[in-house]
């Protein structure tokens, strides 16, 4: 919905600085991230929407430098937003947006040619952000915002090291309204709620690399096996809790365990 025809382009430009997690930390400079979005309102075309309070969706790239060409690189991402709003008056809105994606780094660590970058040990990681905005109307075509956003980046110790990047931003954008906002709803009062109890079981494997967030680097990947077995109960018709078992067998702490002869 949010590339066919989308409502809005939106392009930020933001700044800020790396938080040092770790003693041992690359420096680093002010990092400069810009950002696109494409969106659109989910505006009750579909009934599901009213019990997300018919939040903005929206892809967002981005791209930026990482305050440390030579060690940290830089950095791009594609994610998915949604985005609440609270009105304030008529022009001026309160809006939190959480978003979820994956981030490429063009120069992770190496052993050779970059042993400094502790951080990121692949290029692709995990990406998540959170945002806040302060966005004034100039007319219905046209609108600015004031944001902070922080960044997480992290491959779960996929491939070490993985002290993880953590990038506080704030800066400002400018979004442009391609389609005015209707509001379309289906006539469908609610979802049907059933609140009986119900089984579930699920099964994962994940693979990781043995060791603390800075290594040892370059060894094998260990699976780690889990399943979780639960009830579970609707309480409203996007929402459920859920309680039970989950037991999960790591083969590579098994692995050093055997190893260290404890």
């Amino acid at each position: 919905q949010s590339i066919r025809r989308p409502a809005y382009t939106e392009l930020n430009f933001l700044t800020g600085k790396i938080v040092k997690n770790y003693p041992q930390f690359p420096n680093r400079d002010f990092a400069y991230i810009s950002s696109l979005r494409f969106g659109n309102k989910l505006n009750g075309t579909k009934y599901w929407h009213r019990y997300y309070f018919y939040p903005d969706a929206s892809f967002k790239l981005l791209f930026g430098s990482l305050g440390n060409k030579n060690v940290l690189g830089n950095i791009s991402g594609l994610q998915y937003e949604l985005a609440f709003e609270q009105k304030l008056n008529d022009k001026l809105y309160l809006i939190e947006s959480p978003a979820l994606g994956i981030g490429y780094f063009n120069n992770p660590y190496d052993e050779i040619n970059n042993p400094l970058n502790n951080t990121i040990g692949s290029h692709f990681t995990f990406l998540a952000s959170a945002s806040i905005q302060v966005r004034y109307y100039f007319n219905y075509k046209w609108s600015g915002n004031m944001e902070l956003n922080i960044l997480h980046a992290s491959n779960s110790h996929f491939k070490l090291p993985n002290v993880g990047v953590n990038l506080p931003v704030a800066g400002f954008g400018i979004r442009y309204h391609i389609n005015p906002l209707i509001m379309k709803f289906t006539g469908v009062d609610s979802l049907p709620l059933n609140k009986k109890i119900r089984p579930s079981i699920r099964v994962s494997l994940g693979h990781n690399h043995q060791g603390g967030s800075t290594g040892p680097v370059n060894g094998p990947t260990y699976p780690i096996y889990l399943v979780a077995l639960t009830a579970n109960k609707a309480i409203t018709p996007v929402n459920k809790i859920h309680a039970g078992f989950e037991a999960y067998y790591n083969t590579g702490v098994h692995d050093y365990i055997m190893s260290q002869q404890f």
